[in-house]
């Protein structure tokens, strides 16, 4: 005759950690969505665009002039508001020439916002 065996227990799921994990996923997303809102709407103000917008729009046209945009590393980026919906944007972009090579180059870009797209009024440096 044999023994009935006991019936091995059944594991659970651990419920502690989904609060955590559904924060750990939910507050980094909701940052990135503020971010986005902030910079398609501007600064808030009701001023008209912002530093940030007249900034991305000059990364952009930037970029446009590179051999190799996605090696772009933009650093010392500064934006000054001119008069009206104007803005000048200065700083550095580290980007590969036609040989591979990484070089610095220094540029201004003045942009002008007009209701609804930037219009680029004048764009210097980028040689090197």
């Amino acid at each position: 005759m044999t023994t009935p065996q006991p019936t091995p227990a059944t594991p659970t799921k651990p419920t502690a950690g989904y609060g955590l994990l559904v924060a750990v996923f939910a507050c980094p997303a909701l940052l990135l969505f503020g971010w986005i809102y902030n910079l398609v709407t501007g600064d808030g103000s009701g001023s008209g665009p912002s530093s940030t917008l007249a900034t991305a729009a000059c990364r952009v046209l930037v970029e446009d002039r590179l051999v190799a945009p996605s090696t772009a590393d933009f650093s010392n980026l500064s934006a000054s508001e001119g008069s009206g919906d104007r803005w000048t944007v200065t700083g550095s972009v580290d980007a590969e020439n036609r040989l591979g090579t990484p070089i610095r180059m220094d540029f201004t870009c003045v942009v002008e916002y007009d209701g609804g797209d930037w219009r680029l009024v004048r764009m210097s440096g980028l040689t090197g």
